[in-house]
């Protein structure tokens, strides 16, 4: 009877030692994946006329960028960046959509490359900076019409803004369907099929830390609200955003005037610098058609 009470003991004491470890490691994963990716942002050599600018985004912080003011239209382009990125990313982009007339801004997210930021809400505050950036690009360029290129994060951000955000055309790219599959595509990479059964244990996280609720990261929901024209992008091969993601995401549009384009053999990466020369055709044939560029 006293070995087995002290097997008991000793069993219990292992779990609950378990428990406490898997939880300390648990807070420092969620702790890694909120946390800023600061990066000091060079004006690189280029042909582009860029001009450095910065705007208030949601809780006033200050957001970095460039723009790019096309003089022979009044159509311009937004692009946001995904997680871990800063605007150069999106800078290549950038020069393509320039040189086919549009006006141009991309930023770095809140908690990215320049800009000021405590931790990253994957999309939630990132969607009301969305709103923000349109209405200072629009008075900045002078511009009547305007579409967005997000990828991932950038890409959440775009569609999860309580209303519709007030554009024309809508590129999204590798974009999570809901938070929770997210976090359980991710552990699962981590730590194989273990991983999921600790998704909750990240998700729980969420309003106790960023005041965010899981309910609140939900873009496959949000995109039922969008009425224009969009246009998503997905890696075959992407772990992260995974094929059946996308296409979930995607057949929850309403919109009649939505496509969909699923890369063979790529990940969860740049499709621009992988693709480039399908990549602008197709991009730009999608803006051609519900972004026309409006001479002046």
């Amino acid at each position: 009877m006293a070995f087995n009470k002290v097997m008991n003991k000793l069993i219990v004491g292992s779990i609950v030692a378990f428990l406490t470890l898997a939880l300390a490691i648990l807070y420092t994963v969620g702790t890694q994946l909120i946390r800023p990716t600061p990066s000091n942002i060079v004006k690189p050599e280029t042909n582009l006329p860029l001009s450095t600018v910065s705007f208030r985004g949601e809780g006033n912080i200050q957001l970095k960028g460039w723009f790019i003011k096309n003089p022979t239209s009044n159509v311009g382009v937004l692009l946001m960046h995904g997680n871990q990125s800063n605007r150069l990313s999106m800078l290549s982009r950038a020069k393509f959509l320039y040189q086919a007339g549009y006006s141009v801004m991309l930023f770095d997210l809140r908690a990215h490359g320049a800009s000021e930021g405590e931790y990253k809400t994957f999309g939630y505050l990132e969607a009301k900076d969305a709103e923000l950036a349109i209405s200072f690009f629009k008075r900045q360029a002078k511009l009547k019409t305007v579409g967005i290129i997000g990828t991932s994060l950038g890409g959440a951000a775009t569609v999860l803004s309580d209303m519709p955000l007030p554009v024309e055309a809508i590129v999204i790219e590798s974009v999570y369907p809901a938070i929770e599959k997210a976090i359980m595509n991710r552990l699962t990479v981590r730590m194989g099929k273990w991983g999921a059964y600790f998704e909750p244990l990240l998700t729980y996280q969420l309003p106790l830390r960023l005041g965010v609720k899981s309910t609140d990261l939900q873009p496959v929901k949000k995109v039922v609200n969008i009425m224009k024209s969009v246009f998503v992008i997905g890696g075959e091969q992407d772990t992260r955003t995974t094929l059946k993601d996308t296409q979930w995401l995607y057949n929850n549009i309403r919109s009649p005037q939505k496509s969909l384009w699923i890369i063979p053999g790529v990940g969860h990466a740049n499709f621009h610098h992988l693709t480039k020369v399908m990549y602008e055709k197709r991009v730009l044939s999608f803006l051609n058609q519900y972004l026309p560029i409006q001479k002046k």
